[in-house]
């Protein structure tokens, strides 16, 4: 049985969601920038699952996409 789960590729710590990158970025501060600023530019996109109210998110509150409705 193979099991799957996502992982960092440098200190293997499990993470529930990847932020990609261009860039390598070694400090905390770097960091928390790079994924303050995914999250900022992911909650302006609309979530599919939510569909404007009609729908229903799976992820609930850990949901980075906007859940707006109509």
């Amino acid at each position: 049985m193979l099991i799957s789960y996502r992982a960092c590729p440098e200190c293997r710590q499990t993470s529930d969601y990847i932020c990609p990158s261009r860039y390598w970025v070694d400090t905390k501060e770097e960091k928390e920038k790079l994924l303050s600023n995914y999250k900022l530019e992911l909650k302006k996109k609309e979530c599919k699952y939510f569909n404007k109210g009609d729908g229903e998110c799976p992820f609930g509150n850990k949901c980075f996409y906007r859940h707006e409705g109509k």
